[in-house]
């Protein structure tokens, strides 16, 4: 499993269990402890928009390697499956050039057979940039709609799914 050696917000409860706070991390941002779990609308969201063969593939899909190689000019993210996305989130950098791509491709078949598609989905989920300074799936959810990501609308849902790929290609 990658490591992400990140810091966490510290976050604050009432006595009866509502987040009523956050703080930043050290490194200014909002970045909740990773999520145990993906709440069904978001990970249908998300694999619809990003990854559609998630479940099927084994962490890369040739098609897209072969546009990466062939294509260099192509953002790096395009040419990704979501397994991929955790490597390069873990590796905090974008692959920019066809050796980087392929040595997280590797990395990424390598993640597959050592990880649930269960966890692959939580590390993205809770790993990927939300915005300039709010990380991870919860901390978006709290930070754009001010409610736990189990409460997501499906449009909320959609809109989460698509602001990491739209900003940051992650």
């Amino acid at each position: 499993i990658p490591n992400f050696d990140v810091p966490y917000s510290t976050l604050y409860y009432s006595p009866q269990g509502d987040l009523v706070g956050a703080t930043l991390a050290a490194d200014q941002h909002l970045r909740f402890p990773p999520d145990r779990t993906v709440h069904p609308r978001f990970h249908k969201a998300l694999l619809t928009y990003l990854d559609q063969e998630f479940h099927t593939h084994a962490g890369v899909k040739p098609m897209l390697l072969g546009q990466a190689l062939l294509q260099p000019s192509a953002r790096a993210a395009d040419a990704c499956t979501l397994t991929q996305h955790v490597v390069r989130l873990a590796r905090n950098r974008e692959p920019t050039t066809i050796k980087a791509h392929l040595v997280e491709s590797l990395i990424a078949l390598k993640l597959e057979h050592s990880t649930s598609k269960k966890d692959i989905l939580r590390l993205y989920a809770s790993h990927a940039p939300f915005g300039p300074n709010v990380t991870g799936v919860e901390a978006a959810s709290w930070h754009y709609f001010d409610h736990p990501s189990d409460t997501l609308s499906w449009a909320e849902a959609a809109t989460l799914a698509v602001l990491p790929y739209a900003h940051y290609g992650a």
